[in-house]
This record gives C-alpha cells, sequence and structure tokens, in this order.
C-alpha cells in the first residue's frame, strides 16, 4: 500500500490545521511548513505522532513553497516514493505536480485547498456516507435494539469489525437525528 504524505503550507490556509482530525486515522505523515512569525499556532495540534512542523528561519517571497518543493524532491527519491498532497491555494505549485506526475517521473501528486479535498478523506467521507445508509437498512430489517451497547455491536458486526467506523456511523446517526439515546443508554429511532 502507497504511504501518504500530507504537506500543508500554513501561512496559506492556516484555518487547516483545525482540521487536521481528519487525517487522524489515515496511514500518512502531516508535514506542516510555519512562517518564523506564526506564533500562535496550537502546539497540542501539532504534536502528533504523525505530524512534522517544519519552522521556515526567515520570511520570504515563497519561502514556504520552495522548503515544501525541496521536501517533495527529496521524498520522491525514495524507492518507493509516497502519494503527495499539498494543502495550499497557491496555484503556484501546479506545474511542479503536473511535471511530477508526467510519465518519466510516474509520481503521484495533487495540489487541493482543504484537507477535506485530499483525495483519501474524500473516499473515506464517502464510504461513512455509504456506511450509514446500509446500517439503516439493516436496521429496517430486524428488531432495532434498544440499548446503544446493542446498537454499537450491531453496527460494528455488520461493518465487519470496524469499531471506529461503527463509531462514526452511531455518531452521524445521532446528529442527524436518525437515533436519540437517553441518559441511560436507552435508543429510540424517531423516524420509525
Amino acid at each position: 500500500m502507497m504511504k501518504n504524505v500530507v504537506l500543508i503550507d500554513y501561512q496559506n490556509v492556516p484555518r487547516e490545521i483545525e482540521n487536521l482530525d481528519l487525517l487522524s486515522s489515515a496511514d500518512c505523515e502531516v508535514w506542516v511548513f510555519l512562517g518564523p512569525n506564526q506564533k500562535k499556532v496550537p502546539a497540542a495540534l501539532l504534536n502528533g505522532p504523525r505530524v512534522k512542523p517544519i519552522r521556515i528561519s526567515r520570511d520570504g517571497d515563497n519561502a514556504a513553497d520552495f522548503h515544501i518543493a525541496f521536501y517533495l524532491g527529496r521524498m520522491s527519491r525514495d524507492e518507493q516514493p509516497p502519494y503527495f498532497h499539498i494543502i495550499s491555494k497557491d496555484k503556484g505549485f501546479d506545474p511542479l505536480c503536473k511535471h511530477m506526475k508526467e510519465k518519466s517521473l510516474g509520481l503521484h501528486i495533487e495540489r487541493v485547498e482543504s484537507i477535506e479535498e485530499v483525495l483519501f478523506v474524500k473516499a473515506k467521507a464517502a464510504i461513512e456516507k455509504d456506511c450509514v445508509a446500509y446500517v439503516l437498512n439493516r436496521l429496517s430489517r430486524v428488531h432495532k435494539p434498544k440499548k446503544l451497547k446493542t446498537l454499537r455491536s450491531s453496527a460494528r458486526r455488520w461493518l465487519e469489525g470496524d469499531e471506529a467506523l461503527a463509531e462514526k456511523v452511531i455518531k452521524t446517526m445521532k446528529a442527524r437525528k436518525l437515533i436519540s439515546v437517553d441518559a441511560n443508554d436507552n435508543v429510540t429511532y424517531p423516524g420509525a
């Protein structure tokens, strides 16, 4: 399986740091490029085991872009180069991405403007949406669990043992008001 490396141009998209949790369950490294004057970065967000902050020592035109290009070049020399995802609104990366994708180089790279647009994040969101529909379909054909613990167990079983996905499906069902859970973990199905 190809590793994913996400490179975030923090100077260009500072709000994306709030969406790092979308990458938490993915098998990827996250490199965050910080300008020298960006002192108010939430430290808790940058301390993850797969998050690598790169502080640029001096400010200047395209300083972060050159740093990102340097690390792209360095990592693209690996025996099995990763799939690169640049998070930046700077369209100046597009010619570099096009060149890296050329047949002679054959590298995998995309530039997007937000973490939500990253290919594997979009795919995961689509899968989760489909899983909610799947669990709802299964619930329509069986006796609906009255306890949250039983619903969790059923969802986990239907989703091939994926506990984290089952939790997200249940959380989504609550948010969409497809189920209600009281203080005693009793589940009701408002639309049923």
